[in-house]
């Protein structure tokens, strides 16, 4: 397995079932009406890397990890495992909540030039607590990100999650 060349973990508030990666000077209603149901976990916006969660709010456990090529996947544990391409304008993408600031820990710039990037977004625990506050954490996600020159994709690599089978059947946002 290829190392990372850099690597985040903390706990992310989550609002409303959503937490982001976003490029300096985007903002999450730069998005306008984002969708999942492509793949159901993430979607992109210029500058904007969203991830629905299974809780409507509370903490996840995240992991990101800046990569220079491509990692190979790791299937397990991960019941859902979606690629989709960001791009980053000003290339500093950081982890960011709605309504509060994530820790100290997380803040720092998860890329550091502009272009477009692969991200592997992988998720477990989206069914515990479906639609609820929590107040400790029952999600896990790890995201890894890597410079890409390929056009635009979304690939479903693993989809077992219930909320995930929902988000994609369901074209709301």
């Amino acid at each position: 397995m290829t190392q990372p060349d850099a690597r985040h973990h903390g706990t992310v508030p989550v609002s409303h079932h959503q937490f982001f990666l976003l490029d300096d000077g985007t903002y999450p209603e730069d998005g306008g009406r984002l969708t999942w149901h492509d793949n159901g976990l993430a979607t992109t916006a210029p500058g904007i890397l969203a991830i629905t969660t299974g809780i409507h709010t509370g903490p996840v456990e995240l992991v990101v990890e800046r990569h220079t090529s491509a990692p190979p996947p790791q299937p397990d544990p991960w019941e859902d495992i979606a690629e989709v391409t960001v791009h980053a304008p000003t290339g500093r993408l950081h982890i960011t909540a709605l309504m509060t600031d994530v820790p100290d820990a997380l803040r720092a710039p998860l890329t550091n030039q502009p272009g477009h990037y692969h991200a592997r977004v992988y998720a477990t625990g989206r069914d515990t607590a479906v639609d609820l506050a929590v107040l400790a954490p029952v999600e896990h996600y790890l995201i890894q990100l890597w410079p890409t020159t390929h056009k635009p994709s979304t690939t479903l690599i693993k989809t077992t999650s219930t909320y995930g089978a929902s988000r994609r059947s369901s074209p709301r946002t």
